[in-house]
């Protein structure tokens, strides 16, 4: 069966989504970052793309801990 091509007069840019969506799109990251000492540091971060603000963020050296 060919396949059909959606008609690109229809379709929604990224761009478009992004903007109509902005006030409920959060995003998370968890990364690690090496101290002067050589040490890891685990954060965690949400932000809140709609109000550009920080949610909530954690930073914590063993990631079992609570």
């Amino acid at each position: 069966m060919p396949k059909t091509l959606p008609d690109p007069s229809r379709q929604q840019r990224w761009i478009t989504f992004l903007r109509n969506h902005s006030e409920v799109i959060a995003g998370m990251d968890f990364f690690v970052v090496p101290t002067v000492r050589f040490r890891l540091l685990y954060v965690w971060i949400a932000i809140d793309h709609g109000r550009r603000r920080i949610l909530h963020f954690n930073v914590t050296e063993n990631p079992s801990a609570r």
